[in-house]
């Protein structure tokens, strides 16, 4: 991680990471402007129980808000593609996930691989606030600073970017656009985190999410006391307990284990 006065914690590690387990895999994937040290408690939590366990860095991120700022959404969806690619070619059956944006790129590779087994998704990012704006914002700033937190403090620290980038967040925008023209197209067994508190996107987002999929299995789970990051949040091992717990019980009916 390159040490930067715009990025929060630069000390954290929260580079892209894969770590070999057996044949069940899991993809987990942060959020717009975050690094992988957000998803980073669940996934040490899914190599303990033996799977085996992908995180990219999206590009853009961990680097400088002017990189952000060069990245197209497609850049994004192909870094996650890859990733899962990875865990495919490896793995007998594969789980994706993703905090935020990385909820948006979870619905994105479940509509175009219906093999996957089953998506967590953790404050996906459908509905922000005024962030059509940025259509014409991007012509004029190139960054927006971050409002200091009014959520709950979250127990465990987060790593990114202490501003928006313009440019980048209309492209988040854009991509919003595309999952939802895509939420048909997804069947898997979904489970969706949301937390009461957020103030980053709008919580009806998970609501539009779980009505829109086709998803015969599926459960929409309101977090009272977390706000945005989720993984993070005063709630978070409740989080990561029912994450197990979900994979694990679609394994288990189709007579796999964990480990």
């Amino acid at each position: 991680m390159q040490a930067s006065p715009l990025i929060e914690n630069p000390e954290l590690e929260g580079g892209a990471f894969y770590w070999p387990g057996g044949p069940n895999g899991i993809l987990l994937m942060h959020g717009f402007t975050a690094t992988s040290v957000e998803i980073r408690p669940l996934a040490h939590a899914f190599q303990q129980a033996g799977f085996s366990v992908a995180g990219p860095l999206l590009p853009g991120h961990g680097t400088t808000p002017d990189d952000l700022n060069a990245q197209r959404w497609q850049n994004w969806v192909a870094a996650a593609d890859q990733a899962y690619q990875l865990l495919a070619s490896n793995c007998a059956r594969v789980f994706v996930g993703g905090e935020s944006l990385g909820g948006l790129l979870t619905l994105y590779l479940a509509s175009r691989h219906p093999e996957i087994n089953g998506i967590l998704l953790f404050a996906p990012a459908m509905k922000v606030k005024n962030l059509w704006r940025t259509w014409f914002a991007r012509f004029f700033i190139t960054t927006r600073l971050k409002k200091p937190g009014s959520g709950p403090p979250n127990p465990l620290p987060w790593q990114g970017y202490k501003v928006f980038p313009v440019k980048g967040s209309y492209q988040l925008w854009r991509f919003q656009k595309q999952v939802g023209k895509r939420l048909s197209l997804v069947t898997q067994p979904a489970l969706i985190f949301q937390g009461k508190k957020d103030r980053t996107i709008l919580p009806v987002s998970s609501q539009i999410i779980f009505e829109g999929i086709r998803s015969k299995q599926k459960e929409l789970v309101w977090l009272e006391n977390s706000g945005h990051c989720v993984l993070l949040a005063p709630e978070h091992e409740q989080v990561i307990t029912q994450s197990r717990a979900f994979v694990e019980a679609i394994l288990q009916e189709h007579g796999v284990y964990a480990s």
